[in-house]
């Protein structure tokens, strides 16, 4: 099945990469396209930002905080690398109705749900998770988990803690 999966992700990415990112969610260093009803790929130019945002992800998701992540896999297109990895589905907040969305934003009746993921996630990685914008959390099986882990990279590169020739 991974195996399968990987291959449809590294096609995907081939045929997708030619369109300069036209039909993919777009993060601040990650693409996103759903290739199941169950996993999708993230997509990135550097391989810093894809073993970053994995290890993270990977990490998270051991403690309910992320969702799964498997099957690292890279690819040439042109004269160009891509790197990628499987991640499990999730419904992305940012596209949630507004009425449902605001529950967890501004202190809304779940915003608490939101502040416990931020806060369990600072103890899990040693870093602040600051970014409040609703393209960076989804939800997973009615749990609120994160799926944008760029502010964090960003957070520990400054602390010397990632190494990334790309920012």
């Amino acid at each position: 099945m991974a195996d399968n999966l990987r291959f449809r992700a590294v096609m995907s990415g081939k045929a997708l990469a030619s369109q300069r990112w036209a039909h993919w969610h777009e993060g601040v260093h990650a693409r996103y396209r759903q290739l199941t009803t169950e996993w999708g790929m993230k997509f990135f130019a550097f391989q810093t930002q894809r073993d970053e945002n994995y290890a993270m992800q990977v990490k998270l998701a051991r403690h309910g905080l992320a969702p799964k992540a498997k099957c690292k896999f890279s690819f040439k297109y042109g004269d160009r690398r891509f790197y990628g990895f499987l991640t499990e589905v999730v419904e992305v907040m940012e596209k949630l109705r507004w009425e449902e969305k605001r529950r967890y934003f501004n202190g809304g009746d779940k915003s608490h749900e939101l502040s416990e993921v931020m806060q369990q996630a600072k103890k899990v990685l040693g870093c602040n998770v600051y970014d409040m914008h609703s393209g960076n959390y989804g939800l997973l099986r009615g749990k609120v988990v994160l799926i944008d882990f760029s502010t964090m990279t960003d957070e520990l590169y400054r602390r010397g803690v990632c190494t990334a020739e790309h920012r």
